[in-house]
């Protein structure tokens, strides 16, 4: 399956699931738009970043029904079986499946895995996060944060120009 046509199937899976949730497929999408600029700096596996991205937060809504919360370390419970099922409906390869499941069932969880695939789907997220969790912190509060909580370069000098840019 084409590139093109791999990432709009797992895009429709993604908005399907959420559908009722438009609020999960915008910050989706916004982790997939950061993810890619990242990824042509710091490089990847295009395919591997893109399912990644789209299926990151797939556990969310299990979580939500069974734990009653949306924290991170059930979305990572949650998240690989739902991630495996939509891959393989998609036709993709069982190293693109595992990679990318190994991914979802770590992304909020830093140092599991440490590649630049991983890298990428994690400073993405975190970009989209970082307003919520850290957004009224101070400006020095805020560049340590993203010295300290993202990994590539690319994505300290995107959330400097994001959030230290006044």
């Amino acid at each position: 399956m084409d590139a093109e046509k791999f990432e709009r199937k797992v895009t429709r899976q993604m908005e399907d699931y959420f559908s009722q949730y438009p609020q999960h497929i915008e910050h989706t999408k916004r982790v997939l738009g950061y993810a890619k600029q990242i990824m042509n700096a710091e490089g990847g596996d295009s395919t591997v970043i893109t399912a990644a991205a789209l299926l990151h937060d797939i556990g969310l809504l299990e979580s939500k029904r069974k734990y009653g919360s949306y924290a991170g370390k059930y979305q990572q419970i949650e998240g690989p079986p739902i991630a495996r099922k939509f891959l393989e409906e998609a036709d993709a390869s069982p190293e693109l499946i595992d990679e990318v499941c190994a991914i979802v069932g770590s992304h909020h969880t830093r140092g599991v895995i440490n590649t630049t695939n991983f890298h990428v789907i994690w400073d993405a997220d975190w970009l989209v996060n970082f307003a919520t969790l850290h957004g009224k912190e101070s400006q020095q509060k805020k560049a340590e944060l993203i010295d300290k909580l993202l990994i590539t370069e690319t994505g300290k000098k995107m959330a400097r120009n994001i959030y230290l840019s006044s």
